[in-house]
């Protein structure tokens, strides 16, 4: 298989001479075992000659997902199998599922979740398929650089969660190596804020972010790229054509004006069917991507989402009025007291 790996910096010195030595093997082994921390050190710099390999990339009209008996090529007319050697370019190992893919023409339990949390609507449940369908894509298409959200649809001062937006990008973190960020914490002035990410992560999940989240941060991100600097390591920058794409989660709503802030976001709101006393595993009885999985449920949750590729590739991300966005909006910047003020004067 033309698979890759990412791997750290390995060798810092070498022996560039030309002396000639004479030693023994056990001797040699003993020297080179002393000073493996020296050699093989994590901080230290590769001096190994590099290799240009062209990564095999989603493109504007097929979406590729890898499993350990072949690869799924998706595009809008089929869903079907080729081998790794079909491909034009390398894998990235991180990308191959341990799992032999086999089709499933059977709606599985998240299929199922995924239409109760749009109050089994069609419009929204297609908007729902399409938003899933662009995070698995990594194509990055440059008129449509945004970062999706996924919001509550509950009007509330103090709105709650758990209507299952997490899992939805858990769900596209099964399949995309996905770089997770505890939203209530999150940083965007300390240098080593994306340290995580490696060349090979494919989506950054903001899950919970704070109320004051500033969105303006990510601005540079969607349309340009990501700089990454980890510790003890050479800053490296992932250009926008191979950036990893951005997924939100809130409890509130995110603030701004413009076509900058408009062009940069998709929002979908989720409705209330699960709660803090409702779970999906009350209703399914076991908990989504699991051990209790066996192989029919894997099979069927893979078959729904490349169908969710499939309709990203058919109809773009799908635009879709939202019910209580606005208002939402509207009181998260206000106050009740007006709210109250213009539904008893308007």
């Amino acid at each position: 298989k033309n698979l890759v790996r990412s791997l750290p910096p390995v060798l810092k010195k070498v022996v560039t001479d030309d002396k000639s030595y004479t030693i023994s093997r056990s001797d040699l082994w003993e020297k080179f075992h002393r000073g493996k921390n020296v050699y093989f050190g994590s901080g230290t710099s590769m001096m190994l000659e590099t290799v240009d390999l062209e990564i095999n990339r989603d493109t504007r009209d097929k979406v590729f997902f890898y499993f350990q008996n072949g690869v799924v090529e998706v595009t809008t007319e089929a869903i079907k199998m080729i081998s790794y050697d079909e491909l034009d370019g390398y894998v990235w190992r991180s990308s191959v599922k341990p799992h032999n893919i086999d089709f499933r023409e059977k709606e599985g339990d998240f299929e199922v979740f995924s239409q109760k949390v749009v109050n089994e609507n069609s419009d929204r449940f297609l908007a729902l398929q399409t938003m899933m369908g662009y995070c698995l894509s990594t194509y990055k298409d440059p008129s449509v650089p945004k970062a999706v959200v996924l919001i509550d649809e509950a009007v509330s001062d103090n709105p709650a969660g758990r209507t299952g937006k997490g899992l939805i990008f858990e769900a596209c973190g099964q399949l995309r190596k996905q770089t997770l960020f505890d939203g209530k914490t999150l940083k965007f002035d300390n240098s080593f804020t994306f340290q995580g990410v490696q060349r090979d992560t494919q989506m950054l999940f903001f899950d919970d972010i704070a109320k004051n989240f500033s969105f303006e941060w990510l601005f540079s991100i969607l349309t340009t790229g990501l700089s990454v600097n980890q510790k003890n390591k050479p800053l490296f920058f992932l250009p926008y054509a191979i950036s990893p794409k951005i997924g939100i989660t809130s409890n509130y709503q995110i603030l701004g004006e413009g076509s900058s802030f408009h062009d940069r976001i998709y929002e979908l709101e989720l409705y209330p069917h699960y709660t803090n006393t409702h779970k999906p595993e009350d209703e399914f009885k076991k908990l989504f991507f699991g051990p209790q999985w066996i192989a029919d449920d894997w099979n069927s949750f893979y078959d729904f989402m490349f169908r969710c590729a499939q309709l990203f590739l058919k109809h773009g991300l799908k635009e879709i009025a939202t019910d209580n966005l606005a208002l939402n909006k509207l009181r998260q910047a206000t106050c009740p007291e007006f709210i109250k003020y213009c539904d008893d004067t308007i």
